[in-house]
């Protein structure tokens, strides 16, 4: 299997585009809409199935990145299944999908159930 399709779009960008032209968004849990927003040129180091940004010891795994665009063309590098569309800088919107209700099972009765046998009445 060959490297991830991530891998190779970041080290083209990094190595052969100007990475400032670039914006990518990861998912960030506690930041505003859970996405935060950088420059392809924060970003230090491309690993196997990871980068880091400089000047930060974490990495971020590339199962994390909603999208990578350029926002001077609107040419969409990478998205996401299903990461909600959005305009690079907006901020407030959630890429998570909605959840689902469980709908109500029409084989299982609404009334509760009796107990069998009775109980017997104690004296």
């Amino acid at each position: 299997m060959g490297p991830h399709p991530l891998r190779n779009i970041l080290n083209g960008i990094l190595w052969a585009r100007d990475p400032g032209d670039y914006i990518l968004a990861y998912v960030h849990r506690g930041a505003e809409g859970d996405l935060v927003e950088v420059r392809a040129s924060e970003i230090e180091r491309v690993g196997k199935s990871w980068f880091a940004l400089k000047g930060d010891d974490s990495v971020i795994p590339f199962h994390r990145i909603a999208w990578i665009v350029n926002p001077r063309t609107g040419e969409r590098l990478w998205e996401k299944r299903g990461a909600a569309p959005r305009a690079p800088g907006a901020s407030g919107r959630s890429h998570r999908r909605p959840t689902r209700r469980a709908r109500p099972n029409p084989h299982r009765s609404r009334i509760s159930p009796r107990r069998w046998p009775p109980r017997s009445s104690r004296s």
